[in-house]
């Protein structure tokens, strides 16, 4: 049961007849004293008399929100300290009760509109509230008036605004305002404070999380305090790898696995193993994660993707089936199903897994360029066109879908039409090496030595392994009897031709995250 201490017990009675406030004062000091020794049923079971003779009697209601929050009966409170309120507008105390009840629900923007309407009617009633001022400021900053927040901050009395709670929340306002040195000096001073709690810093964190200059700081100082728990660590682990610090990340990460063994940080691990391109680690990591939670099918995709970037394809399919095994509707492993299987050439077994993608993220260009490769894969050109045609205009799939659209023509024999597709590929994609490549092979077929020689170094420049570059070069140095044709020819067989599924454009386009 949650208890709700904070609630005032000294009740302001609203003005009545002299005999009725006698009579309430009475019973309402005996509820009190009843709530202070925490004999609840009974101070229940009195306050359900007394309400029962002056049903409209406001200290009797806020008694009944009072006793309502003490039980967890947070929608019964929030009703009797509204009633309290509707009866005695004046009545301060069920005003700040009402307040510091919404503050319990402060994740919701209903919760933070009605507990900034109950500060303010406390500063109606008394302008110079302290507590109003600062819960004001407080819900202000959870609605984003940052700039309101700090002005009910400096209403505050000059002892309660060298409060650390005050400070917190003006270096969050400050912060989030983007007034950074004023902020850093705030949380500078705050980290002096001895009497520094975590909880001080953790309350206004989320207003600051946009300012990653002064959340370093705090939670930094927290840490070199020693007063940063697991959670916190954890939130300085996020920052480190978000700023790109991923040794600092990783240490941070690993700290909180020793003292606190867990499959999600193992994950966290992986992660940002997976970043550095630390793959070995990535499964270790991953592995130890997988004993720890052998139901988790995100693991299991996790393990896939890796094992897949390490060419590691019996490993990555029995994965990805485990994945799928667990979480069979998943969109997204369906759909590195599908990828996978396209890049190990399976492209008939693909269709299915990416259709189901597809069904599912029917707005997500990616599955229709990855199920149309795979109809393309199986000679199945019209359902390939028919998947492009609905994403041609998306800049996420352009590309791809020109070079795909360009593959098509030249296997129908589309020479001209190829080359038109490629041309808007190199100019979409400047930086693909096979678009390139491609172009070159085409242009060479139409005896446009000058334009396949241009296309061939641009894709030899980006790769000079490039396997259809390579081989285009070997042709034009056979026309022209160029005397490098010899070591052209051993270079050539020391390259492996890449199959149809190693399309790395549109690898690019289709890639799976393992996040």
């Amino acid at each position: 049961m949650r208890r709700f201490a904070f609630f005032l017990l000294l009740i302001s009675l609203p003005s009545c007849r002299a005999s009725d406030a006698a009579k309430t004062s009475g019973q309402v000091v005996a509820i009190q004293n009843l709530l202070t020794e925490e004999r609840l049923s009974e101070a229940q079971s009195s306050l359900i008399q007394a309400l029962a003779a002056q049903p409209d009697d406001a200290a009797l209601w806020n008694l009944r929100g009072i006793i309502d929050a003490k039980l967890g009966n947070v929608p019964g409170a929030e009703e009797a300290f509204e009633k309290a309120v509707r009866l005695a507008p004046q009545l301060m105390s069920a005003w700040l009760n009402l307040g510091r009840l919404h503050q319990l629900n402060s994740g919701r923007s209903e919760a933070i509109a009605k507990g900034i309407r109950a500060y303010q009617s406390v500063l109606r009633i008394e302008p110079t509230n302290a507590e109003a001022h600062h819960q004001l400021a407080l819900f202000l900053e959870w609605k984003g008036a940052f700039r309101e927040s700090l002005e009910h901050l400096d209403r505050l009395p000059p002892q309660d605004r060298i409060r650390r709670q005050a400070m917190a929340l003006r270096c969050a306002d400050e912060a989030a305002l983007g007034n950074t040195k004023v902020a850093l000096r705030l949380a500078d001073d705050l980290m002096r404070d001895s009497q520094l709690q975590e909880a001080d810093v953790i309350a206004v964190l989320p207003a600051i999380s946009a300012n990653e200059g002064v959340a370093l700081r705090l939670l930094e100082g927290l840490e070199s305090r020693g007063l940063a728990s697991d959670q916190t660590k954890s939130s300085l682990a996020v920052l480190y790898e978000r700023q790109g610090k991923l040794t600092s990340a990783r240490n941070k990460y690993e700290l909180i696995f020793r003292s606190s063994p867990a499959s999600a940080t193992l994950t966290d691990l992986a992660r940002v193993a997976w970043k550095q391109k630390d793959f070995e680690s990535t499964l270790s990591y991953l592995a130890h994660a997988r004993d720890l939670a052998p139901d988790d099918a995100g693991i299991h995709f996790f393990f896939a993707l890796t094992c897949n970037e390490m060419r590691l394809p019996v490993e990555a399919r029995k994965s990805i089936e485990k994945a799928l095994a667990l979480a069979p509707e998943n969109p997204y492993y369906n759909y590195a199903m599908g990828v996978m299987l396209l890049q190990w050439a399976e492209k008939d077994g693909a269709v299915p897994f990416l259709k189901r993608y597809v069904s599912a993220q029917p707005s997500d260009p990616r599955g229709h360029l990855a199920l149309a490769a795979a109809y393309f894969g199986t000679s199945h050109n019209d359902d390939a066109r028919r998947e492009l045609a609905g994403i041609m205009g998306t800049s996420q799939a352009r590309a791809g879908s020109q070079y795909l659209l360009g593959r098509i023509a030249a296997q129908e024999g589309d020479v001209t039409g190829a080359i038109a597709h490629f041309k808007q590929v190199v100019t979409l994609e400047p930086n693909s090496s096979d678009a390139h490549a491609q172009l070159a092979d085409l242009l060479f077929g139409k005896e446009d030595l000058e334009g396949a020689r241009r296309e061939t170094a641009a894709s030899l420049a980006l790769d000079p392994d490039n396997y259809a570059a390579n081989r285009t070069l070997l042709r034009l140095y056979r026309i022209a009897k160029d005397p490098r044709l010899k070591s052209q020819t051993e270079r050539l067989k020391t390259l492996v031709e890449q199959n149809d599924a190693n399309l790395r454009l549109l690898q690019r386009t289709i890639k799976v995250q393992p996040w």
